[in-house]
């Protein structure tokens, strides 16, 4: 992938395309930020490319865990962070998040990641959500 590309969805039923861009966005990338408000599809975005990869269970956003960890075909594991509640980058190295976002260890997902970024590596995929009129999401992925 060069540059960005933008993707828009009016429904549940284009995720999957969108999740699929992501995937192919990957090079040696381990890490993925989710930009955006609340309710504009961060979550649902992330379980349906946790679905692509073969994760079985339910997918749910770990806002007061912090994180959940998912296993998926082959035995990879995804990291899905969700930084909503924390206040300082403080918290994050509480949790060892350091350890996940600096080496891969396996794929990071990432939620609300501003107050972390100074742990972020230089090279990741960005993912830009935001609703626009009629309900309809656009997602921009950015390659940093």
């Amino acid at each position: 992938m060069v540059g960005e590309q933008v993707y828009k969805a009016s429904s549940l039923g284009e995720l999957p395309a969108v999740a699929k861009a992501i995937l192919e966005a990957l090079e040696d990338e381990w890490v993925v930020c989710f930009w955006g408000g609340m309710g504009v599809g961060k979550t649902t975005l992330i379980a349906e490319i946790c679905r692509q990869l073969g994760v079985v269970g339910e997918v749910a956003s770990p806002t007061f865990a912090l994180i959940n960890v998912y296993n998926c075909r082959g035995g990879r594991e995804i990291y899905h962070f969700d930084f909503y509640r924390i206040e300082a980058v403080q918290d994050a190295w509480n949790i060892g998040a350091e350890e996940y976002l600096g080496q891969n260890l396996g794929l990071c997902l990432v939620e609300w990641p501003g107050v972390v970024e100074s742990l972020l590596p230089e090279r990741r995929i960005d993912v830009h959500c935001r609703e626009m009129d009629g309900g309809t999401r656009e997602f921009r992925i950015v390659r940093s």
